[in-house]
Order: C-alpha cells, then structure tokens, then sequence
C-alpha cells in the first residue's frame, strides 16, 4: 500500500475506495462480521480462494471460489439472437483499475469476465459481503478510524447494508 499518501483522517469515501481497491491490496484480510443476535464470526480471507472461519468456537475452511461463467447473449441484425459467448474468467489482478492520487482504486474495471468473487461459506452472504464493489456501494459506512496492528497501518470502520439495496 502506498501508506505515505494515504489519508492521516480517512473518510468513509476512503474506506470505499479502499474496499475498491482490495483486489490489487490485499492477498489476505481479518475481520470481525457481526449480525444483532447471532454469535460474532470471526474470519481470515486469504486470496486466492481460501476463507477462514471461526463461530462459537468452531473453525471451518473453504477453498476455491463458487463455481460461476459469465456469457454474453447478443441479437443480430435481424433481430435474431445469437449464439451465447461464454467468457474466460480473468482475475482483477491481470487488469489495471483507475486510481486516485493516492493511490486508491476510483473505478475498478466492470468487464463481465473478471472474477471477483471470494471463498462461499453459508451463502452467498459472504461472497457479496467480500466483493469489493458490494462493499464500495449500498453500504453506510461509520466509525472509520486508522490505527497500528501488529506494526502495520491499519483502517477499521463499522459497515452495514443500507436498507433497500439486495444487502446481506
């Protein structure tokens, strides 16, 4: 990360621009999800494909991320359709998104190819919660602060699904 640029008093538009940004950041995350009522879940992403979990104690691993293809279907012009394009999955890493001065990912790219998903574990809940972009938008971000953990920079903030959005 380039940690010299980045901002002393993140804002929660620099929390989303982090989120954006994790694809090319992060090879691995730590974090606490916690819904009201239900035990917190504590949980290691390492990327790619591994996911780490602990809930009431128990610890469960998945690996690889959920099976999914992208396709085109097109018309012609005639108005006939097309044969469908199935499309070979490319990871975020092997294209460059738009970047803020600091650093930060403004816009990451939107190709239907490229796989962005992470580990499932439960239901598609944690896919979603993980995608940088579903975490980028949709969502009230508060409490962001920047701190030092285990000697390294670090951003924690408090994010929930804004009601309304498919949310998770």
């Amino acid at each position: 990360m380039f940690e010299d640029s980045l901002p002393a008093s993140p804002t929660p538009d620099d929390f989303r621009a982090l989120a954006r940004s994790s694809p090319w950041r992060f090879g691995m995350l730590h974090f606490t999800h916690t819904v009201p009522g239900e035990a917190p879940v504590e949980a290691w992403l390492r990327r790619p494909g591994s996911l780490e979990v602990v809930v009431d104690g128990a610890r469960h691993v998945e690996s690889g991320v959920p099976h999914t293809r992208s396709a085109v279907f097109g018309w012609d012009a005639s108005g006939e359709p097309t044969q469908p394009r199935v499309l070979a999955a490319v990871t975020p890493q092997a294209v460059a998104p738009s970047l803020r001065s600091d650093g930060l990912v403004l816009k990451p790219p939107d190709e239907p190819e490229i796989e962005y998903d992470d580990p499932m574990w439960q239901n598609y809940r944690w896919v979603a919660m993980l995608d940088p972009v579903e975490l980028a938008h949709g969502v009230e971000v508060t409490d962001v602060e920047p701190g030092i953990r285990l000697g390294r920079p670090t951003w924690t903030a408090t994010c929930r699904p804004l009601q309304g959005d498919d949310g998770y």
